[in-house]
């Protein structure tokens, strides 16, 4: 009946209000892989079109270029906007993580652009 329902609601919100305040990830794992699988579909788009010799070696290097210097910070900026002060709190081992992942790419792209 709806009252059972109402009363049944209103002890789970009861019950998870006393179990004290709860930490909602940043970005769950959905968002990861979707964006995970827009990036792979991409990559392998451009693959084929170069293999295909639908682009040559000059328009690959401009796309690449274009990509690191205008795409990848305006999508920085926009995840960043997206976020709450309260949400880049909660989730504490970010800072941390996005330090460590720019340094390992900072490190591989010196080794490799001496190779």
């Amino acid at each position: 009946s709806p009252t059972t329902a109402v009363a049944s609601m209103s002890a789970a919100a009861a019950a998870a209000a006393a179990a004290g305040p709860r930490i909602v990830p940043v970005v769950g794992f959905t968002d990861v892989a979707s964006t995970v699988a827009q990036v792979v579909v991409l990559g392998a788009a451009g693959f084929i079109a170069r293999q295909q010799k639908v682009l040559d070696k000059a328009s690959t290097k401009t796309l690449g270029t274009m990509t690191v210097s205008v795409l990848l910070p305006c999508l920085l900026l926009t995840q960043l906007a997206s976020l709450s002060v309260k949400g880049i709190f909660q989730a504490r081992g970010l800072p941390l993580g996005l330090f460590v992942l720019i340094s390992v790419g900072a490190v591989m792209g010196e080794i490799a652009s001496r190779v």
